[in-house]
């Protein structure tokens, strides 16, 4: 059980960014099993809107400012 764990933490402090695409890939597989292509693809487009929005409310952006500057006219 030790060599696991050992493994595990070497994969996550190595290999972070490795393991985190195989995971989201994985569970864009299943869920493109489960649900189709097209579902698939929209559940992937709203996680990353969400995480975009989360990404600039972290860096001190409000969801006001972020919602003008979306919505702002360029013309």
């Amino acid at each position: 059980m030790d060599s696991i764990l050992d493994w595990l933490a070497y994969l996550s402090r190595e290999h972070r960014g490795k393991l985190i695409g195989v995971s989201l890939g994985f569970i864009f597989g299943l869920i493109t099993v489960i649900f189709g292509i097209g579902k698939a693809i929209f559940i992937a487009l709203c996680l990353f809107v969400g995480y975009y929005i989360g990404c600039r409310v972290d860096h001190g952006q409000s969801l006001q400012d972020l919602w003008q500057r979306i919505t702002r006219r360029h013309w």
